[in-house]
């Protein structure tokens, strides 16, 4: 059973971000709002695959991996149940997903990503987890993930991450030319 205190909106989605979702933007369960947020445990595994690296990608795998992690050591609810994001939403780890109906797809972590939406996508049609019926939506930045997606009838989209900017200081000021 998910936080009791997490009554989400009709409209919102069931979003289903990549694991280079994270890797570009390791705070992005922010980002997706008053939505469920439904990370694949697969998205879990190559997080901890990548965290091992010493490059940027490594360094965006473990704060993914910490941002993640923050809503575990809340300690009241399991991610498998659920449990509220600082934007309002709720968090929760999926582990199910339900064979494509296509064949000849390598078996690797990208098409149980897509497994995983579509297992949301049909549980939602048979009146599964919430009694709502959400929309589904695979948020990734690889071009063949959302093709795939798309064949087998899930909405799916690029992620963009919002540009703001958080402190005045940051904003480019112009350039300045030195004579030497």
């Amino acid at each position: 059973v998910a936080d009791d205190s997490v009554t989400l909106p009709q409209e919102a989605k069931r979003i289903v971000p990549d694991t280079n979702v994270f890797i570009n933007d390791p705070g992005a369960v922010e980002h997706f709002g008053v939505n469920e947020i439904c990370i694949p445990i697969w998205v879990i595994s190559e997080l901890d695959e990548k965290k091992r690296e010493q490059n940027g990608v490594g360094m965006a795998a473990r704060a993914a991996s910490n941002a993640i992690y923050k809503y575990y050591k809340r300690g009241t609810h399991s991610l498998g149940d659920g449990v509220r994001t600082d934007a309002g939403g709720l968090l929760r780890i999926v582990t199910e997903r339900k064979n494509l109906p296509v064949s000849g797809l390598k078996d690797k972590n990208d098409k149980y990503i897509v497994e995983a939406a579509y297992h949301l996508l049909h549980e939602q049609n048979q009146g599964g987890r919430s009694n709502q019926r959400r929309g589904v939506e695979l948020v990734t930045n690889d071009v063949n993930m959302i093709l795939i997606a798309s064949a087998v009838g899930i909405v799916a989209r690029e992620f963009e991450r919002p540009q703001v900017v958080k402190m005045l200081k940051d904003l480019y000021c112009g350039v300045v030319e030195l004579t030497l």
